[in-house]
């Protein structure tokens, strides 16, 4: 219950401050969230650096899975992500 509870704050603290914490999410975490969803993971490009590829996947992310939400499946997996690694996301509120 208590857990429940925690995701439901963290919901609403981004909710309420406009955060996306998609936007500072790792090539790693996107590409897991990526997975999550069954989407396509695309692959890193040779001379892509990991920045411009960071900045890739988020928008294949963006375009695949569901608008941020309240019910959507990104904000439910950062949620759990964010539970997993303390916090770390919402270090800008």
């Amino acid at each position: 219950m208590y857990r429940l509870h925690y995701k439901e704050y963290l919901v609403g603290l981004v909710n309420r401050h406009g955060i996306d914490p998609a936007e500072v999410m790792t090539a790693e975490e996107l590409t897991m969230l990526l997975e999550r969803a069954q989407k396509k993971v695309p692959r890193r490009g040779r001379d892509e650096s990991i920045s411009q590829y960071t900045k890739r996947l988020l928008d294949v992310s963006r375009s695949r899975l569901k608008p941020f939400g309240s019910d959507s499946f990104i904000q439910i997996s950062l949620l759990r992500h964010v539970l997993d690694t303390r916090g770390r996301i919402f270090k800008k509120i």
